[in-house]
Parts: structure tokens; sequence; C-alpha cells
């Protein structure tokens, strides 16, 4: 084994041998149960063998675990990818080991170099070469025995135990202080980028769609719980119909489409931010007594309200979904509406002549 992954390599890994194994299973090139049979070893490792022996259930997530174990030796370069990494006392790796994990614990020996992003690091075994460890907390358990350098980056001293052994330094580097809380300024203008960015979207869908874009304010103004309950039920369906797509794709051609998709599924929840916002615009607007003012004052205002709202901790960030929510099911229904009255008026019977 030369490469040891965690999540960041099992999902995609995982995802791609569906695809494979429905694309087969469709095409005739195997039957159904053959990806099945394939992949039940490790269906049956990771619930009926590992789940009993560390009393998890099998419905609860795993952590993810890289282990080299007892008497097992790596002659290459070795990674680990993990939330928890480790090699046994009598382990060996022939080179370089290179570590990214939560917790990592390095028994045995390593031939070379080890370089290591955790949050804590624990060594136990022999490191022939320099360790380069940047981690929360380091520690040397008894029986270690580093052949050179210890560099670590952390804020913490290293734990060192009396049977440990370092033949060359040890130095250690402070990392630089974490950046300070940004003040009131910089959410000011943070706000102020947020209102510019929404009002050049607004006005480039209002100029788009001169037609569409005004209606689904009208409509979003008239029928607002209408609008939220279809806003949420497109919210959900988009993204899994382009996913449906996806995998579809795969197996028939066109997954590029389902790429697609997305980008214009993101285009259309903001665009309902700057509808909501628009017909919020509009009812402050006509209570003050200006409800003639352009579409564009209504919706710079809107937007300034919104944002004023989307301030307040956890009811504003609610706020704004829902806006997005009601935009998006405005211009849902604007768009049925649309095209259901397109097509009465192109199949309806012509009048007799007279």
């Amino acid at each position: 084994a030369r490469v040891f992954l965690g999540d960041a390599g099992a999902i995609p890994l995982g995802f791609l041998a569906a695809a494979l194994g429905l694309h087969g299973a469709a095409t005739g090139i195997w039957p159904a149960w053959f990806p099945v049979l394939v992949f039940s070893p490790f269906i049956v490792d990771a619930t009926v063998t590992m789940r009993p022996l560390d009393r998890s259930r099998c419905g609860t997530a795993a952590r993810a675990t890289a282990a080299v174990p007892n008497r097992f030796t790596i002659t290459t370069r070795s990674h680990f990818s993990a939330g928890t990494s480790t090699s046994g006392p009598h382990a060996s790796i022939g080179r370089d080991a290179l570590v990214g994990a939560g917790t990592a614990s390095l028994g045995g020996k390593v031939s070379r170099d080890v370089r290591a992003g955790t949050g804590s690091a624990t060594f136990s075994g022999s490191v022939g070469g320099t360790v380069y460890a940047h981690a929360r907390e380091v520690r040397l358990a008894d029986g270690a025995v580093l052949e050179h350098d210890l560099f670590y980056t952390s804020r913490n001293a290293v734990e060192k135990a009396p049977g440990a052994t370092v033949r060359g330094k040890i130095e250690q580097r402070v990392p630089p202080p974490e950046h300070r809380r940004r003040g009131p300024l910089h959410a000011v203008l943070h706000w102020i980028r947020m209102i510019i960015g929404f009002t050049i979207l607004g006005l480039l869908f209002y100029l788009v769609f001169t037609r569409l874009g005004p209606r689904s304010v009208d409509t979003l103004g008239r029928a607002p719980l209408p609008s939220l309950g279809i806003g949420i039920v497109l919210a959900l369906l988009l993204p899994a119909a382009a996913a449906s797509l996806f995998i579809l794709g795969l197996m028939v051609g066109g997954w590029w489409v389902a790429l697609g998709l997305m980008p214009l599924y993101l285009f259309l929840v903001a665009s309902g931010y700057v509808i909501a916002a628009t017909s919020v615009g509009r009812w402050i607007l006509a209570r003050a007594g200006r409800g003639g003012a352009s579409i564009g004052w209504a919706m710079v205002l809107g937007l300034v309200a919104l944002g004023l709202l989307g301030a307040i901790p956890i009811l504003g960030k609610l706020v704004c979904v829902a806006a997005s929510l009601c935009g998006l099911g405005a211009v849902g229904i604007t768009w049925f509406r649309t095209r259901r009255g397109t097509v009465t008026a192109g199949t309806a019977p012509a009048s007799p002549a007279v």
C-alpha cells in the first residue's frame, strides 16, 4: 500500500464505483447482482465485522482511520490522511512518511523523514531522518528514538518522556498569532459590498428578463405564502434533479448538462433574493406614499432593509433564506403561469368568420 486516504478519497471513489456498477447493469455488461457481490466484502467488513468490535451502531458514521499493522513493512513513501493515523510498534516504513490527521501515533520504524500536520502527534518508535511536525501537541513517548533533528511548529512545548531520545536538535517554531476579530468597520464594508453586488445582479436580471422579473415581484406581493411553499419545493427538487441527471448522464451520456444546471440554480436563488427585496421595497414605498417609484429604487431600498435584518444573529439569516425561497417560488409560479397562458393562447380555436 502506498496511499492511505480518509473521506477525501473514499467518497469520490465510492460514487465512481456506484456509477460504474449502475452503468454496467443498465447496459447489460453484467447482471445487477454482480456489483453487489463485488463490493459485499467491504459492506460486510464495515457493518458486521468492524462495528461490533468498536461497539458502534451501523447507522452512525465511523471515524476515518489509517493504520499500519504490526510486522507490516512498507518500502515506499507513505501518505496517511485520516481522522486517526496509527502505525504499530513493529511496523516498518522504508522511506518518508507524510501524515495528515487529527490524531497521529507513529510507532515502529520510519527509515527517513516524517512530515506531519496534525492536531496531536505522538512518536513512540524510531525515525531515521528529520521530523517536521505542525501540531497543537507533540509528544515523545518512552522508547522514541529520533536519529536527527525535530522541528515542530506549535504554541506548546514538546512533551518528552525520560526514555525518549533525540540525537539531533529540537527547535520550536511558534506560529504567528491568529487574526484578531474584525471590528464593526469590516462588517459595514462587507454589508456595503453585498448591497452593491445584489444591486448589480438585480439590474442585470431585470434588464434581461423584462417581463418575468416585474411579474414575479407582483406574484410575490399577491401570494407570499404560496410563493414560499413553491420555493421550498424547488429548492429541494432542483438539486436532486441535477444529481439524478448527472448519474443518468454517466450511463447514457450528457452528464455535463447537470453540471451546467447548478450555476443556473444558484443564479435563480440569488435572483429570488433580489425579487423578495424588490417586493419589500415596494411595500415600504407604498406605506410612505411613494407607490409609483421605479423598480430600481424599490430594489435598492429592499436590499438595504433585508441587509439590516440579516445582521440580526440567527433570526436575520432565517429571514434572508426565507426571502430567497419566496422569490424563487414567485419566479416558478410566474413562469408556469406565463407558459400556460402561452400554450392556451396558441391552442385556442379561431373565431368563426362572420
